[in-house]
């Protein structure tokens, strides 16, 4: 009888091992399908379902959530625009310095609750820039993956870098002050 039991404990303890590895498996398939089909989203200009993939605060009304969804849309076409689409895109292997200009929503204070769970750093082509970088920042609220801010960067050492960001910038400022 001890020997049925003990097979019985292993067998038990063999299925949870399967499950939970299943669910790392596609908690880590969830987290990696966000970035993709942001950049996916991004390219093809869905910028709709590129916004729908943001985090919007918990406490925002569902009139709040739809005017900074449509304003996360509408700077996602200011830079599709200006950088072009996404022509080729890998994981970075090391840190490099660049100049940034971010899409995000909430503020400061509503991220101090919710700390950046992964962040995801893409050396990219930009179809109009070139040589770029991307910086994915995800959070986890009630088990759902979401993207927290999306940095579109150039690197520093393309002279025209620090000149081009700032007037992305400025348009930026001029899309939310309207």
């Amino acid at each position: 009888m001890r020997l049925a039991s003990r097979k019985c404990s292993l067998l038990v303890l063999f299925a949870l091992t399967v499950c939970f590895t299943g669910i790392a498996s596609l908690v880590h398939a969830q987290i990696s399908d966000v970035p993709t089909n942001f950049i996916e989203s991004y390219n093809s200009g869905d910028y709709t379902t590129a916004s729908g993939l943001f985090h919007y605060p918990l406490d925002s009304t569902d009139k709040e959530k739809k005017q900074e969804a449509e304003a996360v849309g509408n700077l996602l076409k200011l830079f599709r625009s200006e950088f072009g689409k996404i022509t080729g895109y890998g994981r970075a292997k090391k840190k490099y310095r660049f100049y940034r200009a971010v899409i995000g929503t909430g503020d400061m204070s509503y991220w101090e609750r919710y700390p950046v769970s992964n962040k995801m750093i893409y050396e990219v082509t930009f179809g109009k820039l070139g040589k770029g970088y991307i910086v994915i920042a995800l959070v986890k609220i009630n088990r759902k993956t979401e993207v927290r801010h999306v940095t579109f960067g150039l690197p520093m050492d393309n002279p025209d870098a620090k000149q081009t960001m700032a007037a992305i910038t400025n348009r930026m400022s001029s899309i939310l002050r309207r």
